[in-house]
């Protein structure tokens, strides 16, 4: 605890060296969980203040983002949760218990169905933000389902309290109606969470 404290205060936070090196180990993508972690802070900084979200939650965010697809290692079929299942019992160095339970959480949830009773147990404030992170996952990660570089066109993201606005640039939607799809479907398992997503 004393490492891991002394890190942070000199600006070397033992948990992302953690992250890389469970990246490693278990052969996740490097090139596509960057593009999802990018993607993910893209979304981040234009909603943090509306949705109360500071440097700790763009941590949690970013790291999630990295270790989206760690289940892949063991099996692609429902991969989310294998995801959570290593990163719950992994010795994550530089991590709170709290802090291990959120990541294997939001890796659970970054795809698929959504179950509100996955977030029921946590206490409110951390509900809440763990919700709002769940939100901004999935979407980094929906826009990225090609897998490849071109650039996802978005041109302005809002938020209210339950309420996300993408607006993407004009044609970019109709030019990728695959993803279109993918997004009028997600706003449906948003639903599930209380939240709706609008994009334009």
């Amino acid at each position: 605890v004393v490492h891991d404290l002394f890190g942070r205060f000199q600006h070397e936070d033992v948990r992302g060296r953690t992250i890389h090196l469970l990246r490693k180990r278990f052969a996740v993508d490097a090139t596509h969980a960057e593009r999802v972690v990018a993607e993910a802070q893209r979304l981040f900084r234009p909603v943090a203040e509306s949705w109360d979200l500071g440097e700790a939650e763009a941590d949690m965010l970013s790291w999630a983002a990295e270790l989206h697809e760690i289940g892949l290692a063991l099996a692609h079929s429902r991969y989310h949760k294998h995801g959570e299942y290593i990163l719950t019992h992994a010795d994550l160095p530089g991590f709170s218990r709290s802090e291990q339970s959120d990541l294997a959480l939001l890796v659970r949830v970054h795809r698929r169905r959504l179950l509100p009773e996955l977030f029921e147990k946590l206490p409110k404030p951390r509900r809440r933000s763990l919700m709002r992170l769940t939100v901004l996952l999935r979407l980094a990660v929906l826009l990225h389902r090609s897998r490849t570089d071109e650039p996802v066109q978005v041109q302005k993201v809002e938020a209210k309290r339950r309420d996300l606005r993408v607006e993407f640039e004009p044609g970019w939607l109709a030019a990728h109606p695959l993803t279109a799809a993918d997004l009028e479907h997600e706003n449906e398992q948003l639903q599930t969470l209380g939240f709706s997503l609008e994009v334009s």
